[in-house]
């Protein structure tokens, strides 16, 4: 009876690797016209997350799922992206985001990093366009890019040659990716993390590593993300490494922004998210910048968000009663989603 319980759970389990690689060969295939176009076209391409770690972490593209593309780009290559997408049947998620011209106008001041893609076909496919990595106030957001750009190895994703992230570049990626999603959806990031250190521990440039650790002030937030993962996985990291990360200053601000940001309710729609990251802004003048774009946004985009018909004054006082309601609310115990302040 066990012996047919377990060969009953095998096919199971292989079945769910069947649909799984299934679904992830459909979106590489996908990638793979993408890439093509790109570099047709001149313009480069660093895959990031699922697309780019499928095939070079995993033993069988049906161990790790992924369910869109995410690609990066450099802003002036946009116009150009905007125009592969669109010839190849992908429509913006929001209206006319991708207006070529208003892109930047409309919503780059919103703090948008990206314009995400729907292409509907036998499985639907979602496809992020991205021109940075973070928001303003959020980890990612302190990113070297440009150095992530020049450090990038060039490999075959999809059977295309593609940029990828440095291994260190990338273990800083991946950990900031997992503090991003905690309490939520953070399994598949910390696997990533844990693959990534048993098979290229070695070939980690640690140095590297900690210095731009340093650099950015990401302390915090990697020996946090490192640790969560260490308890369910080994993770071969050198024992100075740990010592670097427990031993570096960080302030009171630094402190209290990882605490309410780890905490469980973390979202886009929370006013924890908001208070996080204030603190996490670097400068005064950043800090006064990032909370004028909270309350007082561009009017194009107060137009856009409560419509034409009423009065600009009257829409502003709405946005900041909206904003102050959604973070109290958010505050509260139990209220731990409310809707988003878009601004």
């Amino acid at each position: 009876m066990l012996r047919g319980k377990a060969r009953s759970d095998d096919e199971k389990w292989q079945e769910v690797k069947r649909q799984i690689a299934v679904r992830n060969i459909f979106l590489l295939q996908e990638l793979r016209e993408i890439l093509l176009a790109c570099n047709r076209a001149g313009i480069k391409v660093l895959v990031l997350k699922g697309a780019a770690l499928t095939e070079s972490l995993y033993p069988h593209l049906g161990v790790r799922q992924f369910a869109d593309l995410d690609l990066l780009f450099q802003p002036e290559d946009m116009p150009g992206v905007i125009e592969i997408f669109r010839s190849s049947g992908y429509q913006p998620l929001i209206l006319e985001a991708d207006q070529v011209q208003t892109w930047t106008e409309r919503f780059g001041w919103l703090g948008m990093i990206g314009i995400t893609y729907i292409k509907r076909r036998e499985l639907t496919v979602m496809l992020d366009a991205h021109w940075a990595l973070g928001c303003a106030g959020t980890y990612l957001d302190r990113l070297d890019i440009k150095g992530m750009w020049q450090r990038a190895r060039r490999e075959k994703v999809a059977g295309v040659d593609a940029l990828i992230l440095s291994p260190e570049d990338l273990l800083i990626y991946l950990c900031l990716h997992l503090y991003k999603h905690l309490p939520y959806n953070s399994l598949t990031s910390a696997c990533d993390i844990a693959e990534l250190l048993k098979q290229s521990a070695d070939q980690i440039d640690w140095e590297a590593f900690i210095s731009r650790v340093l650099k950015a002030k990401l302390c915090l937030p990697i020996r946090f993300t490192l640790e969560q993962v260490s308890q369910n996985f080994p993770c071969p990291i050198p024992p100075w490494v740990w010592e670097k990360l427990n031993n570096c200053p960080t302030g009171i601000m630094e402190r209290l922004a990882l605490r309410i940001g780890k905490s469980p309710g973390k979202s886009h729609s929370s006013g924890r998210y908001i208070l996080a990251c204030f603190l996490n802004v670097l400068g005064t003048g950043r800090k006064l910048g990032y909370l004028r774009r909270i309350f007082l946004p561009d009017r194009k985009f107060i137009i856009w968000r409560y419509g034409r018909r009423k009065s600009l004054p009257l829409c502003y006082i709405m946005h900041i009663l909206r904003v102050l309601k959604a973070a109290g609310l958010a505050m509260l115990p139990g209220k731990r989603k409310t809707e988003v302040p878009d601004g």
